[in-house]
């Protein structure tokens, strides 16, 4: 796995489309959650190497993940209940976990948040 996201985020921060790369490690994150189909709202709690990656620049298919799913990051799973909770915006609509994961101990290299500032831009979609 770390290859893969070592791959991706490399030609991401090349400047290059990373189409197969990012396809590859979608793959490898998500292909084994049937879910992913069906739930359009996606939080994320990056572990590790994971913390690195640009996720709205994962290919599904034959579109980037962030044009198929809402994505959110979040520091902690309990954090991400707290904040909802305290918003009063927490909806019931169920919770998707994934567990067992085996973490590297290498943190990788935070991610530019220019990357995903100009994958939006690109797709016409105005960054807040």
């Amino acid at each position: 796995m770390n290859v893969a996201i070592g791959r991706f985020v490399d030609e991401v921060r090349s400047k290059k489309e990373a189409l197969i790369e990012g396809a590859a490690l979608y793959d490898l994150l998500f292909k084994s959650i049937p879910e992913m189909a069906t739930h359009a709202d996606l939080v994320l709690v990056p572990d590790g190497m994971l913390h690195g990656v640009p996720f709205a620049a994962l290919v599904t298919g034959d579109k980037r993940l962030v044009e198929t799913h809402s994505i959110v990051r979040a520091p902690s799973a309990s954090s991400y209940v707290l904040l909802r909770r305290r918003s009063g915006d927490a909806k019931q609509n169920g919770l998707l976990a994934v567990g067992g994961v085996r973490y590297s101990r290498d943190l990788g290299v935070i991610p530019s948040p220019q990357i995903l500032r100009a994958l939006l831009i690109e797709r016409n979609i105005r960054p807040s």
